[in-house]
């Protein structure tokens, strides 16, 4: 039992590596049989020594398991699941693996619009920025496939996904970071953010094959996803700054904010959950410090401690006058999220502090 070559030919380097075995059964009156068995691997020219022998190992340990009425193990079941058509149905015709059963006809209706509804569907736990952040990078793909015509439907959610090659899934990264934007006219996506998007897109894609068995590989899987840091917009905020800026915002809320952002590290999507019951004080020791704890279902609660005396006092503020289950900022924009008529991604407070700041500066210098 093991690797054999068949070459009928006699030539050096030709033929099919094959595997040669004996099968024990039971037959049908009862007693124990044995018959040979015999699967051509493939070509000598076209498959490694080493690959080969391993394939015989596999089908070597299927058949012990078969002939000892075992189940598979889950080595044994990964090897099933990786092999290509040919040589399942060869172990198929031998009797050590289950015929499959095919549906062509649901398989070339699986398009990629399908796909992302059903993956939606099967993950409809995760938290609605996820859904919208995976949304945005399903509209993007959609508008790349309609933008390189290579599929034959009028519109790009009915690309079949055989139709979508490894070609496209590795270029679909540069067309995102030069067309990927939400709103038209669709410029330019951060290196960051389209990184992202690939990851996402294979996950669908990996999520399919192992849920529903899909023939092939991911197209996306030679897909740069690397999210690298624009450093150009990376700089140190001086405590002269921060005072100057915290100082031009129009409303106490802001004010914190800004403070919160630079001096305890904390993003707008931190800040919009945080209740009074969240924020203790403790008593200014080592063993009982101050601390807030940041609520999040995406990645679970953290506690940030507040190092600085004006986080402090900004949490103070923030808590005075309020109930335990208060939350600590009330803007109309924080509430639309927590009511779920908005996102974060619907929140730019950035931008908006970044444009009273620059109108702050463009009246003082018009008062000047």
């Amino acid at each position: 039992m093991g690797l054999q070559i068949n070459n009928p030919a006699g030539q050096s380097g030709s033929g099919s590596y094959r595997f040669e075995g004996k099968l024990s059964f039971i037959s049908s009156d009862g007693s124990r049989n044995r018959r040979g068995v015999k699967v051509t691997i493939g070509p000598v020219d076209e498959i490694k020594r080493r690959d080969a022998e391993a394939i015989a190992d596999n089908i070597a340990i299927l058949i012990k398991s078969q002939s000892l009425g075992l189940a598979h193990s889950a080595q044994q079941l990964a090897f099933i699941a990786g092999l290509s058509d040919d040589l399942y149905d060869r172990l198929a015709s031998c009797g050590l693996v289950p015929q499959r059963v095919r549906d062509d006809e649901d398989e070339t209706e699986l398009t990629i619009e399908k796909l992302f509804d059903d993956w939606k569907a099967a993950h409809s736990h995760l938290a609605e920025n996820s859904i919208t952040n995976h949304t945005q990078a399903y509209k993007s793909l959609v508008r790349d496939l309609e933008d390189k015509k290579r599929n034959p439907a009028a519109n790009g959610k009915d690309t079949l996904l055989s139709d979508i090659t490894v070609a496209f899934g590795t270029a679909h990264r540069g067309w995102l970071e030069k067309h990927g934007g939400a709103k038209p006219p669709h410029g330019k996506l951060a290196k960051g953010t389209a990184g992202k998007r690939i990851t996402w897109i294979k996950q669908w894609f990996t999520w399919i094959i192992d849920a529903d068995g899909l023939e092939g590989k991911n197209p996306f899987r030679k897909a740069d996803t690397s999210s690298p840091s624009d450093k150009s917009k990376m700089h140190y905020v001086k405590h002269t700054q921060r005072r100057e800026l915290r100082d031009a915002m129009p409303t106490d809320q802001l004010k914190h904010i800004v403070t919160l952002a630079r001096l305890q590290g904390l993003r707008p999507s931190d800040m919009v959950m945080i209740q009074v019951q969240h924020v203790h004080f403790g008593d200014g020791t080592d063993l009982d410090p101050a601390m807030v704890m940041i609520p999040s279902i995406k990645t679970g609660n953290r506690q940030c401690p507040m190092f600085h005396p004006e986080v402090q006092k900004a949490y103070q503020a923030l808590t005075k006058g309020k109930k335990k289950k208060d939350y600590l900022f009330d803007r109309k924009d924080f509430q639309a999220v927590r009511d779920g008529v908005k996102t974060m991604n619907d929140v730019n407070i950035a931008t908006q502090v970044k444009t009273i700041h620059q109108y702050a500066k463009l009246l003082y210098h018009r008062v000047d």
